[in-house]
């Protein structure tokens, strides 16, 4: 048994390891490639599930380069998919492979923003994957991620609900709490 202090608990092996790593001093390079590049250099490198995520997305999903995530607004009434509870938004997303979007920086809300011209997000709400679970307490990033960034319309957030919908152009694409159970459009991510 491994006393107190002792060089092998995982703590230290961990800590050990970053400073490896760091004195390694590897160069991260960003690149981006269109689909069916990206597949072949995934499938090169022997990476068979990024291969498989990348040939899964929509084909009319939209890579934004400041994070390197795919995004899809599904719109409204007048296109080929209805509006969802925020719950069936939810499920929608994940059986996509992706989950609703999460908006951390005013530099992704103006990417979300501009997807408008394209998607419609300006006749219809859109719902986006922040909510209170327990229907109060803290908002809560479906990811997990930490809610820091917040883009709340006027008034908002009101107590109206559980859930947050992106408001329309008409509105500053401000944040609202909704009813969960009010039929939106939606915004999927895909981190991969």
């Amino acid at each position: 048994m491994l006393g107190i202090g002792s060089d092998f608990t995982p703590d230290i092996q961990i800590e050990k390891e970053i400073v490896k790593i760091e004195k390694e001093n590897f160069k991260l390079e960003r690149f981006e490639l269109p689909r069916t590049e990206a597949i072949a250099y995934m499938e090169k490198l022997g990476e068979p599930y990024k291969v498989e995520l990348i040939r899964d997305l929509p084909e009319d999903a939209v890579l934004w380069e400041g994070n390197g995530h795919y995004y899809k607004v599904f719109s409204g009434p007048n296109s080929e998919y209805p509006q969802l509870t925020w719950e069936e938004a939810k499920l929608a997303c994940e059986q996509l492979g992706g989950h609703l979007v999460t908006i951390t920086s005013s530099e992704e809300q103006d990417f979300i923003e501009s997807l408008d011209s394209t998607t419609c997000i300006g006749e219809w709400s859109v719902w986006i994957g922040l909510s209170r679970p327990e229907g109060t307490g803290p908002w809560t990033w479906i990811t997990g991620e930490p809610y820091e960034y917040t883009h709340w319309a006027d008034t908002e957030p009101s107590g109206d609900g559980s859930c947050v919908a992106m408001r329309t152009k008409n509105y500053g694409y401000g944040w609202n709490d909704a009813d969960a159970n009010t039929p939106f459009a939606y915004v999927c991510e895909w981190d991969v």
